[in-house]
């Protein structure tokens, strides 16, 4: 398999698949370095194209963000990457935004409903004196 990446460059590799957000790929066919230099290049990571039997076999696209070089036994070295804006960090700084919008949503709603209920008592008490 390769891997083409968006600046025409390639890579030949074992492996390339997405764990949940993070794009995993193996390789033998180069060094670490060389590996972080091309993964921490942003424009060729863009796109990454997997390519087998001159298929394009799947597409990454905006998976920029190098999160760590594994090693593996049998020297092979393995490659995550995040998309733009989807590390854990970040979504958990959404998830905890999106949170505190909806408590705020929330109370809101309790005192609406609660003015609404002491509009219905005022009405109804005005009703029984008359």
């Amino acid at each position: 398999m390769i891997l083409r990446f968006n600046d025409a460059t390639e890579l030949q590799i074992q492996s390339a698949e997405l764990v949940g957000t993070l794009l995993q790929i193996k390789t033998i066919s180069s060094t670490e370095e060389e590996l972080r230099n091309k993964f921490e290049d942003k424009f060729a990571c863009e796109k990454i194209e997997v390519i087998e039997r001159e298929q394009v076999k799947a597409a990454y696209a905006n998976y920029t963000e190098l999160l760590r070089i594994e090693k593996y036994t049998g020297e092979i070295l393995g490659v995550a990457m995040h998309r733009t804006g989807e590390s854990p960090e970040e979504r958990l700084s959404n998830v905890e935004q999106m949170q505190a919008d909806l408590g705020e949503a929330r109370e809101k709603d309790a005192k609406q409903i609660t003015d609404l209920q002491m509009a219905v008592c005022e009405l109804y008490e005005m009703k029984t004196e008359v």
